[in-house]
């Protein structure tokens, strides 16, 4: 999967989203907890900026975050087709 492909795929994960992002919208669409993106920003995995005491994120920086944090072979492990799906 390119990069190209991994940013394709995040802005369609995020396509019902506005251009600023809440903790909460971006844990709901990871599957993620609220603490947990709190976590990633505070240890700076993922761009992120306070208003009001609380945290916003700006979705193209997140999209860019994300894809470049991205790891292929683990993609591939946890996407391998089970027994079932065969």
């Amino acid at each position: 999967m390119t990069e190209d492909d991994r940013t394709a795929r995040l802005r369609q994960l995020f396509a019902d989203h506005g251009e600023i992002l809440t903790t909460a919208d971006v844990a709901k669409v990871l599957g993620y907890s609220n603490q947990t993106i709190i976590n990633y920003i505070n240890d700076g995995e993922i761009r992120g900026f306070q208003l009001g005491g609380r945290w916003r994120l700006v979705k193209e920086e997140l999209i860019e975050d994300l894809a470049s944090k991205f790891n292929d072979a683990q993609y591939r492990e946890q996407r391998r087709p089970t027994a079932a799906e065969d």
